[in-house]
């Protein structure tokens, strides 16, 4: 995720020569560097000796590392390299006031959703129930809604890491009247329910979120309270 927001419309700029204004020359030094330790560029001729002298990450080898979800030493360096990088890179852009309001606050409001695990859960029991066992898609909601609401009722324990909030979350919430709480309306968030088919089995595919990290796919695979 994080390499991906740097892969961004701003990255493109810097790749067309489409120069984002920038407000002083010693942030546009920084992002001549950046660009060039992220490996957008290659010009020597710019970039700050000490970056030279520290040699260039191996951006390459974090992919591999990524996708064979391996952690070792290496591993780590890489990962603390590229948040360092991201967060000069967050930095520059927050210096541009109308590239901050036009692209990177929709950018990072994304980022703050919470829900991607949950999301994922969703996309896996979608699969399971209707594409695995030829269910229709009302019924399977209409499951997978009936296992929260049980758990929220304390009928069925919460499974892993996760806790009864996790799970009560995915439900959408009715405004309350007269001073009285909001109440959840029994029915899934829509930031679920849009998920189209197409973007669940890429969903279930994802080697980041793993099967094994989310929460049975059917009722009868939570442990009774």
């Amino acid at each position: 995720m994080t390499h991906g927001m740097i892969a961004s419309k701003l990255v493109e700029d810097w790749r067309r020569n489409d120069c984002v204004v920038i407000l002083d020359k010693e942030k546009r030094e920084r992002l001549t560097d950046l660009a060039y330790m992220l490996g957008f560029s290659d010009d020597d001729n710019f970039t700050d000796d000490k970056y030279k002298n520290d040699g260039r990450p191996n951006w390459r080898q974090l992919e591999e590392l990524l996708s064979q979800q391996t952690v070792n030493t290496e591993f780590l360096h890489l990962w603390s390299l590229l948040n360092f990088y991201f967060g000069v890179y967050v930095e520059l852009y927050l210096g541009n006031e109308a590239i901050y309001k036009r692209e990177f606050h929709q950018c990072m409001m994304s980022i703050g959703d919470a829900t991607q695990i949950q999301r994922h859960w969703y996309a896996h029991w979608m699969h399971e129930t209707v594409q695995s066992k030829s269910r229709d898609i009302g019924d399977a909601r209409s499951e997978l809604i009936a296992v929260i609401e049980n758990i929220k009722a304390g009928e069925l324990k919460p499974w892993g890491p996760y806790q009864v909030e996790w799970y009560e979350c995915m439900l959408e919430k009715r405004k309350g009247s007269g001073g009285r709480p909001d109440q959840y309306s029994g029915d899934l968030k829509t930031s679920y329910t849009k998920i189209s088919l197409a973007e669940i089995s890429r969903m279930v595919q994802d080697p980041l979120v793993p099967r094994r990290v989310l929460p049975p796919l059917s009722a009868n695979r939570f442990e009774r309270a």
